[in-house]
């Protein structure tokens, strides 16, 4: 997406670009938003959309304004104006993986479209812990529950 495309007022959100070197919106455009994301962390280190503009020293580290946590949380405010324009890049949090997949398991149980399974079957259906599923961390995943359907 290139920068001259965008009107004051408009919000842009970037999901799909996940390397230092590979991004969905140019300079021009990082120039002159709010950036928010939902890992600064994540972000600084692997978001194109920050990288790029930071090794050719147009922008710093600080012009990431906020996490999506601290805006919801009220510990920074969001858009200041309407004529702002916003953008937010996310990374992709496995946090927000896990409640997305909780709401639509607690729809989906309500409308009694899947069933529970226990988690000592799963392990065996997979292997046990040794093949389990683990965060990038590699901590084990403990899937208490698990929806069919």
């Amino acid at each position: 997406m290139i920068g001259d495309w965008i009107s004051a007022g408009t919000h842009v959100t970037s999901i799909d670009a996940y390397a230092p070197t590979v991004r969905e919106v140019d300079t021009e455009l990082i120039l002159k938003v709010k950036v928010v994301t939902d890992s600064r962390l994540d972000a600084l280190r692997g978001a194109g959309e920050l990288v790029i503009p930071m090794n050719e020293g147009l922008i710093k580290e600080s012009h990431l304004y906020a996490e999506i946590g601290e805006i919801a949380s009220g510990a920074k405010t969001g858009r200041s104006n309407n004529e702002e324009i916003t953008f937010c890049k996310s990374m992709g949090m496995a946090v927000q993986d896990v409640a997305t997949a909780n709401y639509i398991w607690k729809k989906a149980l309500a409308a009694k479209l899947c069933q529970k399974i226990n988690h000592d079957i799963l392990s065996d259906l997979i292997g046990g812990a040794a093949t389990a599923p683990r965060d990038t961390r590699g901590m084990l995943i403990k899937l208490p529950e698990l929806m069919c359907f």
